[in-house]
């Protein structure tokens, strides 16, 4: 019985395909990564604002 090889072998133009197609997935997910963050620290605020309006409007007696 033959033991497979633990890694496939590939060819340099493969693994150079793979190593840029690596490089834009990177790139892709961290600016959705900073999309994201930006969307929060809006979101967040937003919240802020809010609160302190309602802080400014005199309390029901």
């Amino acid at each position: 019985m033959k033991i497979p090889p633990e890694s496939p072998s590939f060819s340099d133009e493969e693994m150079e395909a793979a190593a840029e197609a690596l490089k834009w997935q990177a790139a892709s997910a961290r600016a959705a990564g900073a999309k994201h963050c930006a969307r929060l620290v809006d979101q967040l605020g937003s919240q802020t604002a809010d609160n302190q309006s309602d802080d400014d409007a005199p309390s029901p007696v």
